[in-house]
């Protein structure tokens, strides 16, 4: 009856253990997925903003890109996606989790190389392998 005793004890300790144990594990896999759903929020409010800057790119004019903005809100399912006055691109994700992001966006003067100066420019290099 002794060892019957001491066996049923150490079952049921050992039932303690594993339940405290999942009830941990439970717990990270809780966390991983609110990590996992705040990393897809982030991403998709990213992708707005880049496709925002792409309708950008294309118009030279914030005026025009503002109307082209709602092909980008409903191809991402964005919450928001704006251009404000002071060149600002909101994008805002709320239904994974919520994610608000903005970038300035700056325009330069056109570009016609890789290389710009405003300078003398004297470039020296040589290359061993011409034959």
């Amino acid at each position: 009856m002794t060892t019957l005793l001491i066996t049923s004890l150490l079952l049921i300790v050992a039932l303690l253990f594993s339940l405290a144990s999942y009830k941990n594990l439970f717990y990270q896999i809780k966390r991983t997925q609110n990590e996992v759903l705040a990393r897809q929020a982030h991403w998709v409010a990213e992708g707005g903003l880049e496709c925002g800057f792409s309708y950008l790119k294309e118009s030279d004019d914030i005026s025009s890109a503002k109307t082209s903005l709602s092909n980008c809100e409903a191809l991402l399912n964005l919450d928001v996606l704006d251009i404000d006055n002071s060149n600002y691109i909101h994008s805002s994700y709320y239904q994974l989790a919520k994610k608000d992001l903005s970038k300035k966006v700056l325009f330069s003067p056109e570009s016609y190389g890789a290389i710009q100066t405003r300078s003398d420019l004297k470039l020296f290099g040589w290359d061993n392998n011409i034959a």
